[in-house]
C-alpha cells in the first residue's frame, strides 16, 4: 500500500525500487541500482496509460514533483496529453494573450500544447 513520501525518506532511501506517493496523482519516486533518484508519474489519457518523467532528485523537490503531477492530472482532465505540453509559467499572461493554444491550470500555470 502506498503512503505519503517524506523529504527525509527521499534523502535516506538507497534501496532500488519504485515508491509511490499516496496523493492520487500517480506520482512515484524511483531509485536505480546505480543510486540515481528520479521522479515519474503514471496517468491515463484517452484510455491509454502514460508514464511521464518529472525530473531527477534532488533537482526536483518533493513539493515540485507533487505540483507537476497535479498540473499533469489537470491537463488530462481537460483532455490534453501532458507529454505534448511545455510549461510557460514565468510569463503565462503574455504568452496566452499573444498566442492561441495555451491552457491555464488552477495555479496560474500556462502550458503550450502541440496538437
Amino acid at each position: 500500500m502506498a503512503k505519503k513520501l517524506s523529504a527525509q525518506f527521499l534523502k535516506t532511501q538507497s534501496e532500488p525500487g519504485r515508491y509511490y506517493d499516496d496523493g492520487g496523482h500517480g506520482l512515484f519516486f524511483t531509485v536505480k541500482k546505480s543510486g540515481a533518484k528520479s521522479w515519474g508519474q503514471r496517468i491515463r489519457h484517452n484510455g491509454k496509460q502514460l508514464e511521464l518523467g518529472l525530473g531527477s532528485f534532488p533537482l526536483v523537490t518533493l513539493a515540485n514533483a507533487r505540483l507537476k503531477a497535479f498540473n499533469n492530472k489537470q491537463l488530462t482532465a481537460q483532455g490534453i496529453n501532458p507529454k505534448k505540453c511545455t510549461d510557460r509559467a514565468k510569463s503565462y499572461s503574455n504568452f496566452c494573450s499573444s498566442n492561441g493554444g495555451c491552457v491555464t491550470t488552477n495555479y496560474g500555470r500556462a502550458f503550450k500544447c502541440k496538437a
